[in-house]
């Protein structure tokens, strides 16, 4: 029976191996399937009993600032600047029978003293939607309408997605102590079953974020 066991582990371990069969997918396959480039910003958290990851749609005049003329609140767009990631793939492979996706890499075009918490990474099936938009009253700023303070109102509708059966991966620092030098360069790793109607996403604290529907790849 101790002969037996070891014998049996190793047939095991051959067959699991037998049965995958992971490929390198190109950069250039990978890349071409970005969509929505510096359009969306992602506004929801993956957490327990919060909001699914959700991603609106911004217009060129990004954020809103207030001026009180009159009894009327005037509200003006403002140019605010944006941070557009990038990524610097390190391991890309795809196992078409298994349906997975493995995959590492580099976040790079963020500010200096970005944080790994600020960054978050998900797959899942988009389900695009219509949300209405709402400005809240915030002092010293108060929203007035023809002479009465509101506390929100309503400034249109815009386009969104969430993530239907999302997951979320750390993003985390190769090194820790290097608080200077690559600050800013974040690692990422994805070892995940993935959709033919599957997107990944890289998101950063409400600027653009970089979406990819990886799960056309499975059709390469």
């Amino acid at each position: 029976m101790k002969k037996t066991f070891p014998f049996l582990v190793f047939l095991l371990s051959n067959f699991c191996l037998a049965q995958s069969s992971y490929k390198k997918v190109s950069e250039k396959d990978f890349y071409k399937y970005v969509v929505d480039k510096n359009t969306y910003q992602h506004w929801g958290i993956l957490r327990e009993n919060t909001t699914i990851p959700k991603f609106v749609k911004t217009a060129h005049g990004i954020g809103y600032s207030i001026e009180i003329n009159g009894n009327d609140t005037i509200r003006t767009p403002t140019n605010n600047k944006r941070y557009n990631l990038e990524i610097l793939i390190k391991e890309l492979l795809l196992d078409k029978n298994l349906k997975k996706l493995k995959m590492k890499g580099q976040i790079l075009g963020a500010w200096s003293s970005v944080t790994p918490e600020e960054f978050d990474v998900f797959i899942g099936i988009r389900k695009d939607t219509i949300i209405e938009y709402f400005m809240h009253s915030m002092p010293p700023s108060p929203i007035i309408v023809k002479g009465k303070v509101m506390d929100s109102i309503s400034i249109g509708t815009k386009e969104t997605f969430y993530l239907q059966d999302a997951k979320q991966f750390s993003v985390y620092r190769q090194n820790s102590k290097i608080l200077f030098k690559g600050f800013n360069k974040m690692i990422f790793n994805i070892d995940e079953i993935i959709d033919e109607k599957s997107i990944l996403v890289f998101a950063l604290s409400h600027e653009y974020v970089l979406i990819y529907e990886v799960g056309k790849l499975l059709k390469v």
